[in-house]
């Protein structure tokens, strides 16, 4: 086993989970409630560009998702494409540049960032993309004194030991 370790952002003990609603964040109501935020991209930067690339222009995505659930995909995203090339709508525009940060303060109170396109399921909770991509959310955070950056330690199985079990 090997241990991965790395910092995550929490929301503190006891705070008044009202101080989120007073900062803008929505509650999803459920079994367990969810507090989220929109925090828009910039449509020319490395995250919603990276997404384009690596998922709605890669012809692999292309042939193997989209040509098979066109019409779902049109619906859900507004995704359309015109002589192999995407147009851009006002409604992917939005699926492209709208992520939340997401806690789940009944769970493990950790602040994740994540897509809102519906098909993409990924929430990233490591600092450093919340750092990078909602600076000044997190810094805002911090200020009212609602979070806090905290240390984790995560066993993984090593690649190697897969390898060993294998043979």
């Amino acid at each position: 086993m090997a241990t991965i370790k790395g910092t995550v952002y929490k929301i503190k003990e006891g705070i008044d989970l009202n101080k989120f609603a007073e900062m803008g964040y929505d509650i999803i109501p459920s079994e367990l409630p969810i507090l989220v935020k929109v925090i828009p991209q910039d449509i020319n930067g490395e995250l919603c560009q990276g997404t384009l690339k690596n998922i709605y222009n890669n012809p692999l995505w292309r042939s193997k998702i989209y040509n098979w659930h066109k019409k779902e995909l049109e619906k859900a995203l507004g995704l359309k494409y015109r002589r192999g090339k995407i147009v851009m709508t006002e409604q992917f525009e939005h699926v492209l540049t709208d992520w939340r940060i997401q806690i789940e303060p009944f769970g493990d109170g950790w602040l994740g960032f994540a897509s809102m396109d519906p098909y993409e399921h990924n929430i990233y909770y490591a600092s450093r993309h919340l750092d990078q991509y909602c600076a000044d959310e997190i810094k805002a955070l911090l200020e009212a004194d609602i979070i806090e950056l905290v240390e984790v330690e995560q066993e993984v199985v090593d690649k190697d030991e897969i390898e060993e079990k294998a043979e």
